[in-house]
């Protein structure tokens, strides 16, 4: 179990004490592994007492300050990769995040392992759904969002689950294909494979296993200005509002929220699950969606990866509300998932099988993408924006075109419309795109740490225990 944290002690303490009840009531240990990238003295001062306060816990705290850290160790063991080794387990400079950096360090620390990683603003309560439907469902739709006044009225309608979640992932964690298949068959309710895809006939080979793990988020829905799965919800949801015109008029306002199955390959929000005995990409050091992103590369580099989505929710519970992103305001587009959307594009052509030969490829393409001219670039982050906006409005005028959707719900709706993150004219396309010298600089050194990942892991893989 890997709590990746930074400077929030009170937290970290928080989830240690919930951690110490599920244990007396499951009687189940597990080793815990803490990873402090705080940047006070005070903050690890406090992170180390919280962990002390919990003597029944197996706790290992990794200070990321240290000097023995994993960084320093590495840079002497393969000094020709010192400036890649930086770029992924580097501190953050004064004006960054660096939500990947501990990311990072967990993933080589348990290369060659399977781990669970929690964040540190979740309870270790699980929660019930407030719709349940029995059996296992393999698909690609997006599953029901709900969203509540308060969190107390998120619980009345979300009681407790008596479960150990951790064990939940691990039972499906790893698992091929085909062994998950026939362990779905035998659960309550059955599997539910009706209506796939014809895309989904690429993700059923000999190499297909579950190689994430994630379960359903109930409180602050984990992304920071603005998502699409909001403009996008489910038929089950817009069923759900047709019972309520309420709470269509406060989706973008309610910050207490039931988020069924990420729309994206990875979500950390709560709790997830990594299959590290495969090779797995890097997140991005520093930034937000740092996740998202390295989802995206797991889908690159193993084609035939599986996500299993846990039908539990842990609660997400912060401090203060985030600044959500209104219809009249842009959003410019993130550097890294325009990169991300590249590889995406170039990955479709690599005929290798090996990941790390894949994903070295795709380290490639980028250094040669920071090559290129500012006019190329520039189309680039246009034509991602357009796509970007283009999905939306499709996704925004066919339910606006559906009878069934609520009045309430489309009133919304027509509000986003006209938003400049909608909009496909040129104007607005130019506001959400970068300076290319900022995707040039960003292109070259994300690509010479995807080359430089297969050796780090493959590094770890052996002398990390």
């Amino acid at each position: 179990m890997a709590i990746p944290t930074a400077d929030r002690p009170q937290f970290l303490a928080r989830l240690l004490g919930g951690a110490s009840r599920l244990q007396r009531r499951t009687r189940v240990a597990y080793r815990w592994h803490v990873f402090d990238d705080s940047r006070s003295a005070e903050s690890r001062h406090a992170n180390r007492e919280a962990v002390a306060g919990y003597p029944d816990l197996e706790v290992i705290y990794h200070d990321l300050s240290s000097l023995d850290s994993l960084e320093r160790r590495l840079i002497a063991a393969l000094p020709d990769l010192r400036d890649e080794i930086r770029e992924l387990l580097s501190a953050a400079g004064p004006d960054e995040r660096s939500c990947g950096r501990a990311m990072n360090h967990v993933l080589l620390q348990f290369a060659g392992k399977r781990f669970l990683s929690i964040d540190d603003d979740v309870l270790a309560e699980p929660r019930q759904p407030p719709l349940e439907r029995p059996g296992v469902e393999v698909g690609f739709a997006p599953k029901a969002a709900f969203w509540y006044e308060s969190l107390e009225a998120a619980f009345a309608a979300c009681p407790e689950a008596s479960i150990d979640p951790f064990a939940e992932h691990a039972r499906w964690l790893g698992l091929p294909m085909a062994e998950a298949w026939r362990l779905a068959e035998r659960e309550s309710g059955g599997l539910r494979a009706d209506g796939l895809p014809g895309i989904a006939g690429t993700h059923f080979d000999a190499d297909a296993r579950v190689v994430f793990t994630w379960n359903h988020v109930l409180g602050d829905p984990g992304w920071s200005r603005f998502s699409g799965e909001r403009l996008a919800v489910s038929a089950e949801t817009r069923a759900w509002l047709a019972l309520d015109p309420e709470a269509a008029r406060t989706a973008f306002d309610s910050q207490i929220q039931w988020r069924g199955e990420p729309q994206t390959s990875l979500s950390t929000t709560t709790l997830s699950g990594f299959d590290d005995t495969v090779l797995l990409p890097p997140a991005a050091r520093t930034g937000r969606d740092t996740d998202t992103t390295m989802g995206e590369l797991a889908r690159c580099i193993h084609p035939a990866a599986w996500t299993m989505s846990l039908p539990f929710a842990l609660p997400h519970v912060r401090e203060s509300p985030r600044q959500w992103l209104c219809p009249t305001e842009s959003l410019p587009i993130d550097v890294k998932r325009s990169l991300i959307g590249y590889a995406r594009l170039r990955s479709d052509s690599i005929r290798a099988r090996d990941p790390a030969a894949r994903l070295a490829t795709l380290g490639a393409a980028l250094v040669d993408l920071a090559a290129a001219g500012d006019s190329t670039l520039c189309n680039l982050l246009e034509e991602q924006a357009a796509d970007r906006a283009g999905r939306l409005a499709f996704q925004v005028n066919a339910q606006l075109d559906d009878a069934a959707t609520p009045a309430a719900w489309k009133e919304v709706l027509r509000q986003w419309l006209a938003s400049p993150v909608l909009s496909l004219d040129s104007a607005s396309l130019k506001q959400q795109t970068i300076p290319p010298d900022e995707l040039r600089t960003l292109s070259r050194e994300r690509g010479g740490a995807l080359i430089a990942w297969p050796r780090l892991w493959a590094h770890c893989r052996e002398h990390c225990r």
